[in-house]
């Protein structure tokens, strides 16, 4: 129930921040953290294939449109893109410039 509060909260949030040109911090954020659950839980790739799934695919090219970074191929590029990601949103969390 309080994750359930927290996506809640999280997802008004998207809905009240403006957006500055086209990037939204609080719609990142929530697909960083997607991306990082889906990590935890080994939901980034398809059994049989190996290939990324579905969500993992969707995921990473929404992240992609918002920061602007190249979408990975491998498990270190992936990890790479990861830091690169929340090195990024740490300017907004933090205040620097």
């Amino acid at each position: 129930m309080k994750s359930e509060l927290r996506l809640m909260f999280q997802q008004k949030q998207v809905q009240e921040v403006g957006v500055i040109n086209g990037f939204c911090y609080p719609y990142a954020r929530l697909l960083l953290d997607k991306l990082l659950a889906l990590k935890q839980e080994s939901r980034l790739y398809e059994e049989n294939s190996g290939a990324y799934t579905d969500v993992c695919n969707s995921v990473l090219s929404a992240i992609q449109e918002q920061v602007n970074l190249s979408s990975p191929i491998n498990d270190i590029e992936l990890d790479n893109f990861i830091k690169s990601v929340q090195e990024f949103l740490a300017i907004f969390e933090s205040g620097e410039h």
